[in-house]
């Protein structure tokens, strides 16, 4: 999990001091949720706040992170608590 880390400077492989340089790609770990909600609900299993989650993971492909690691959440999260968002290997890239 140190790896996972949303707070800068835990360690010096944490993504969010590399501009959320993709390790597990946000695209991906939004599918791999969809993929496992998909199954719970066929199978009638509650997946309680795990839309939650989903819907933030679609809130970051909104803003163009499917390409950072899926710990550019923390952006979305910091967005929706009116704080500033942590740059990534995007700013440098024309994005809209």
């Amino acid at each position: 999990m140190r790896g996972r880390c949303y707070l800068p400077g835990a360690n010096s492989t944490n993504p969010v001091d590399h501009g959320f340089a993709p390790v597990y790609k946000l695209k991906d770990a939004l599918k791999d949720l969809l993929l496992w909600a998909e199954k719970a609900r066929r199978q009638e299993i509650p997946i309680g706040r795990v839309q939650h989650t989903i819907d933030i993971y679609q809130e970051a492909m909104r803003l163009g992170y499917g390409e950072l690691d899926c710990s550019a959440i923390a952006n979305v999260i910091l967005a929706r608590a009116g704080e500033p968002m942590l740059p990534t290997v995007l700013d440098d890239q024309a994005v809209t």
